[in-house]
């Protein structure tokens, strides 16, 4: 038989052991809560981040595509009217002394031009734009699911017992996903 003194020391070492039992409990899922919380803001702002850059990214490459197709355009329209002069200027009944001037004004220009863009590549300046929507996109849409992810993991714990009870305790909210339907993912319009 135990003593009081024996039994009291039992029942206490019992309390004491539960208290210290549900504290650390506390502390696992604070901590959990905590770091999957973070690493969801973490992910949020590598989202913000990709977004920000297709914002900055894609109007410049738009920009600099439509500089340089009006360049190539001007280029030969510039070609076009000097074939015409030149063709004018072989037969000489036709060709007046205003266009042989202006033709042989036309001339060391467009050879300054073909010698300064030997390649025009308006073709191949829009299928960089192409790549660079592209890339662009399939960066958001891993930093999207990686956000998705880790919202998906912090949910988990946020409903699962014990975890949802230290959550209400803890005051952490439930994570919200983000879909397609999002504004803010999508794409900037370009003219």
């Amino acid at each position: 038989m135990l003593s009081i003194k024996q039994r009291k020391f039992i029942v206490v070492s019992g309390i004491i052991l539960s208290v210290l039992i549900l504290f650390m409990e506390a502390v696992f899922h604070f901590n959990r809560f905590s770091m999957w919380s973070t690493a969801a803001h973490a992910r949020s702002a590598d989202l913000e981040k990709e977004l920000q850059r297709r914002n900055n990214l894609i109007p410049h490459i738009s920009r600099l595509v439509d500089k340089y197709s009006e360049f190539e355009e001007k280029m030969f329209k510039s070609v076009t009217e000097a074939r015409e002069l030149l063709n004018r200027a072989r037969h000489p009944d036709s060709a007046t002394a205003m266009e042989k001037d202006v033709l042989d004004k036309m001339l060391p220009g467009l050879v300054a031009l073909s010698e300064q863009y030997p390649e025009l590549r308006a073709t191949q300046a829009t299928q960089d734009l192409m790549k660079g929507f592209i890339e662009a996109e399939n960066r958001i849409a891993d930093a999207k699911e990686k956000f998705n992810s880790t919202v998906g993991a912090y949910n988990q714990c946020y409903v699962t017992f014990p975890g949802n009870v230290f959550a209400k305790i803890f005051c952490f909210d439930k994570l919200e996903y983000i879909g397609s339907e999002n504004e803010v993912l999508k794409a900037p319009q370009i003219n």
